[in-house]
């Protein structure tokens, strides 16, 4: 029996310095929630893509790129960040843009273990090259 799993973690790619109480970085609201694309589950392929962006002075992910593994995850990957809410970036007590947050997503196939009894990782290339998506309408 074969699961599904998706997993995502939060990386910026500046530090962050609070120069004040009031002063902190953009933070999820939501986490982002990608569907497996079904051509991708077919083939039993798994993916990783890192999604770059920037949060503007509402929450909202704007000027989205995504590097992946393979291109069948591009779409998703974007879609998925495109409607996550973001809590903005504060300085000196103000909203302000913040710049350049890279986002990870791991598509991952998991199988039935019957000696663990339980789901395990499919065995992956961990050095799996990542390739530029081409420019796709996110909706």
């Amino acid at each position: 029996m074969r699961r599904l799993v998706l997993s995502a973690a939060f990386a910026a790619t500046a530090g962050i310095a609070a120069a004040t109480p009031e002063d902190r970085d953009a933070q999820p609201i939501n986490p982002p929630v990608p569907s497996y694309p079904i051509e991708a589950a077919m083939m039993n392929m798994p993916g990783a893509c890192f999604v770059r962006f920037d949060v503007d002075v509402e929450g909202l992910p704007v000027n989205i790129t995504a590097t992946c593994t393979d291109a069948i995850f591009c779409s998703e990957s974007k879609r998925a960040i495109s409607r996550v809410f973001f809590a903005p970036k504060i300085v000196d007590g103000e909203p302000v843009m913040r710049t350049d947050v890279v986002y990870p997503l791991e598509y991952q196939l998991q199988v039935w273990d019957p000696e663990l009894q339980r789901n395990v990782p499919k065995a992956t290339r961990a050095d799996a090259e990542q390739l530029p998506c081409e420019p796709v309408a996110v909706s």
